[in-house]
């Protein structure tokens, strides 16, 4: 081998193994940005599950519109069932 083509074999491990370093760091601090469920996504998807208590003060009225909703409520009988 000569010089050049070592040189360039030296150079691509090098790419290599700073790379991996580059990724060993954001696996440790930024798990996220490298496909990792880190412990956000994990706190996130264990507030979606089903039978969890939800963590908001979203109150709903007798027809399960929101408060303070734009559209009138109307009484229960009056809706049309579009059939």
């Amino acid at each position: 081998m000569d010089n050049s083509s070592m040189a360039m074999i030296i150079g691509i491990v090098a790419i290599f193994a700073g790379a991996s370093f580059v990724y060993v760091i954001l696996m440790v601090f930024f798990p996220e940005w490298v496909g990792i469920t880190g412990k956000v996504a994990l706190e996130n998807e264990a507030s979606h599950k089903d039978g969890t208590e939800v963590q908001d003060n979203f109150a709903f009225n007798e027809n399960n519109r929101p408060t303070g909703s734009k559209e009138k409520s109307r009484p229960s009988g009056s809706q049309k069932d579009g059939l």
